[in-house]
């Protein structure tokens, strides 16, 4: 086999025959861990196969090919707008971004890194997350709309496997949501959004008759929900 996706499975180890260079060029280069990365590490891959897209350290990652570190998983109502935002990052394919400039940077301050606007003379609150066309990928967490200064969250042109709105009703101050090809298949719950101006969900699949949950959103100013399947 050329290509075996092993990741996530509970692998304690590795034969180093996998691992010889003489499989290919990226085993040469980053030896076993091109086949999975090593336990106390992760990536959106569980594997490394180019210098970006290395294995980030995690101790509690306790097996071979992990994707996402344990540890990372926030409480949505105490956690900082830095552990959010790590967590989106890690769990929707951040090592393989187009654009992941500053991304979980430690000594980079989130209103520097790639698509974040923070509330003027806030260097820790983030008001606008702007990511389109930028091959995030997953589902991203419901624990974005606990950002509490939330304004503008745009995922425009990502590769989602979905976007869900559970929690959208502690999204207090977002007043807009681009998702438009986006592989939005339901905007069921987008009706609980309290401030929502603008909804942009065209080019998507949502199927069924015109969805209800728009006419609970009463401060809505501008929709966009052509190019979908209803």
């Amino acid at each position: 086999f050329d290509d075996v996706k092993l990741h996530d499975n509970e692998i304690t180890g590795i034969d180093l025959a996998l691992c010889t260079a003489s499989r290919g060029d990226v085993y040469a280069k980053y030896n076993c861990a091109a086949v999975l990365c090593p336990p106390a590490t992760y990536n959106s891959r569980g594997r490394q196969e180019s210098d970006t897209g290395h294995c980030r350290e995690c101790p509690e990652a306790l097996f071979f090919g992990s994707t996402v570190c344990p540890e990372s998983i926030p409480d949505p109502g105490v956690s900082s707008d830095r552990e959010i935002l790590t967590y989106f990052y890690r769990k929707c394919g951040g090592d393989d971004w187009d654009d992941p400039n500053g991304w979980a940077e430690d000594d980079i301050s989130i209103c520097d890194w790639y698509g974040i606007t923070c509330v003027d003379g806030e260097d820790d609150r983030v008001e606008s997350i702007d990511l389109g066309a930028n091959n995030v990928v997953g589902i991203p967490p419901q624990a974005l709309f606990f950002l509490p200064h939330l304004k503008h969250l745009s995922l425009y042109s990502n590769p989602l496997d979905g976007f869900s709105f559970n929690g959208i009703s502690q999204a207090k101050k977002l007043e807009e949501l681009i998702l438009d090809a986006a592989g939005v298949t339901s905007i069921m719950g987008v009706g609980q959004a309290p401030s929502l101006k603008r909804l942009n969900v065209r080019f998507n699949g949502i199927k069924g008759t015109f969805p209800s949950d728009i006419q609970k959103l009463t401060t809505l100013q501008d929709l966009m929900i052509s190019y979908n399947d209803f």
